[in-house]
């Protein structure tokens, strides 16, 4: 209990210094030498009205991020990478998602439930969920760090074109400095197929008169079952036939599995079993760049689209089938 009280006191004293008013979404606090992440990346934002800071983990969780700030701006490719994220999450104004322990420890604050804040932690590819106790450690060290950041930041009279570096804080010699920031959407290597026996083979299947679109799309609706009390989504890859209309397939992934790599194997089991399509019609940049090199060495047009014909109907009522399924049990 004592660890919670400390965490939701540090939280509030960063609340009632109001960075809203004095930072953009954009504006990013990175925390270096941290002992459990090296780097943290924290930004004040609002969501659904509401103040929060979030802390991204990591140099990865950086690029990650990018995507936040130049949005492929398809609710379905922005939901994919909104789980690509790893970090903690502190929400303000919140009450109706407090958890009892904390609304506990904030009453003995002498805190209302409107101002006890909701902490989270999403970990990268899981559901959010609340914190154990080493995050609640973990989340009170970095609100302190990121309080002691935000103040030296405006004690030294900083102007910094947030747009272009971002502000540094070395929790260990407690000194600044700043970094070249480019906010640019995740880019996907481009899987090269190097199977000459494999390529020769599918080379010599016939060549059908159909056009396919492949997608993967994360979905709420559908958990797989993960390590320890963690849930994650099930990415499903679906593929259909756009010029007769039909669903030629709808497969889970393995979530910690190399995804592009799955996207290989299930379109290469496709044409094993119907031919090579004239044309492919792919949305999310992860699926490109896994179907680039195998449909130029197979002589497929590989089209990009924003807005698919078939596949957004058929996950749409999939997982509103899901739903319905839920409230009836």
């Amino acid at each position: 209990m004592e660890q919670k009280m400390r965490l939701i006191d540090a939280a509030v004293d960063l609340y009632h210094e109001k960075p809203w008013d004095l930072f953009d979404a954009h504006e990013v606090f990175e925390l270096d030498k941290v002992p459990f992440a090296q780097h943290v990346y924290c930004l004040f934002m609002m969501s659904s009205g509401r103040k929060s800071i979030r802390f991204y983990h990591g140099i990865e969780s950086f690029y990650d991020i990018s995507d936040d700030f130049k949005p492929m701006d398809n609710i379905r490719v922005d939901l994919f990478h909104r789980y690509e994220h790893d970090f903690y999450e502190v929400i303000f104004d919140d009450p109706a998602h407090l958890s009892e322990p904390y609304r506990e420890a904030g009453h003995q604050l002498g805190l209302s439930d409107r101002e006890i804040p909701v902490m989270l932690s999403q970990k990268k590819r899981h559901f959010i969920s609340g914190l154990d106790e080493t995050d609640e450690e973990r989340l009170a060290y970095l609100i302190n760090e990121l309080h002691d950041a935000m103040n030296l930041y405006l004690k030294e009279g900083y102007e910094l074109d947030f747009n272009k570096r971002r502000f540094v804080y070395d929790v260990k010699k407690k000194s600044s400095s700043s970094k070249k920031s480019a906010y640019r959407p995740r880019k996907y290597d481009v899987v090269e197929i190097d199977d000459d026996e494999l390529m020769q083979k599918l080379s010599e299947l016939d060549v059908i008169d159909e056009i396919w679109e492949f997608d993967v799309q994360v979905t709420d609706s559908i958990v797989f079952a993960s390590e320890g009390d963690l849930s994650s989504p099930v990415y499903l890859a679906a593929l259909a036939n756009v010029l007769d209309q039909q669903m030629l397939a709808a497969v889970p992934f393995e979530p910690f599995g190399d995804l592009q790599f799955q996207c290989i194997d299930l379109m290469i089991e496709a044409f094993m079993q119907r031919g090579l399509p004239k044309g492919l019609v792919v949305r999310h940049p992860l699926v490109g760049s896994s179907m680039m090199d195998l449909t130029r060495k197979l002589n497929i047009n590989l089209v990009p689209v924003e807005e698919f014909e078939m596949l957004d109907d058929f996950v749409d009522g999939l997982d509103q089938f899901m739903n319905q399924n839920k409230e009836i049990n």
